[in-house]
């Protein structure tokens, strides 16, 4: 299994046992992620819940609690950003990531990471943020963003 870190602060982002997909020429990975009951260290489908009694017992009773699963797993932290300082923090993360990209590639990862956050600005209230386990200002920004019924968060590769 792949662990997919954040490389400025070390926070564990998610796996791929979640089945990324690569987008703008591999800047940026989408994942499909799903709300699910927790309940007793594991997740629940909200839709199989019949076939788990005691699950759907505990959801009942309020023991059992409703969450995004890459969210909830990973220890992400939901974070409220303004227009300007989504542009702000994405602007200081692009450029400290592409200091890490070898320079013959750092065009092409310019070019991508402008796309992509332009492509948010244009409905950034469709989009909610998280940052990883530490609550590091510095770290990674993980977007979400509901698709119809579907739900998926994008993160740099």
């Amino acid at each position: 299994m792949i662990i997919y870190t954040d490389i400025f602060n070390g926070d564990e982002l998610l796996s791929d046992s979640y089945k990324p997909q690569e987008l703008f020429e591999g800047t940026i990975i989408k994942v499909k992620t799903s709300q699910v009951y927790e309940y007793d260290d594991r997740y629940y489908d909200p839709k199989k819940l019949s076939d788990f009694p005691e699950v759907e017992d505990a959801v009942n009773q309020g023991e059992a609690t409703l969450v995004n699963q890459i969210a909830h797993q990973f220890d992400y932290s939901q974070i409220d950003l303004k227009k300007k300082d989504f542009i702000a923090r994405i602007k200081t993360y692009a450029a400290e990531l592409k200091a890490k990209v070898p320079e013959e590639q750092q065009k092409r990862f310019q070019d991508n990471a402008n796309k992509f956050a332009m492509e948010v600005v244009k409905e950034l209230k469709e989009y909610e943020f998280f940052q990883g386990s530490s609550n590091s200002e510095k770290g990674m920004l993980i977007i979400q963003k509901w698709e119809g019924v579907d739900c998926y968060m994008y993160l740099w590769k």
